[in-house]
């Protein structure tokens, strides 16, 4: 009896799976990496190799210019990030509360733009 069952629970989990993979986009792993600028791919790539040499040979110099990327890739990085998020608050403009997702501006019905009032022990709040 229960291998009868068995082929239908694989059946309709597999195509539960199908469906998943044809409904989610893949996201591959290296998303983060071509989305950084070429210039602190470089940094990173370099200050892997100076910390495998590092390693090696245990010498002072090179720690001292391992610690310099270190500080040259955090730097980068602030910089790369920072300015995304500055240009994502441009584009978003001076109220971001007012543009729905096709953006176009949200007309709601009787409501405020901020979103509807909110009711605690039948004590109205404006929000």
């Amino acid at each position: 009896m229960i291998s009868d069952h068995f082929p239908i629970e694989t059946s309709i989990a597999f195509d539960y799976i199908i469906t998943l993979h044809k409904n989610i986009p893949f996201q591959s792993q290296k998303v983060f990496k071509s989305s950084l600028p070429p210039f602190i791919v470089d940094l990173i790539k370099e200050r892997r190799k100076i910390r495998r040499y590092c390693q090696k040979t245990r010498c002072q110099m090179t720690k001292q210019r391992y610690n310099h990327l270190t500080l040259e890739i955090k730097i980068s990085l602030k910089k790369f990030w920072n300015q995304n998020w500055f240009d994502f608050i441009k584009k978003m403009g001076k109220n971001p509360l007012q543009v729905g997702h096709s953006g176009k501006k949200n007309k709601l019905k009787g409501e405020a733009v901020c979103g509807p009032d909110l009711i605690h022990n039948l004590i109205s709040f404006q929000s």
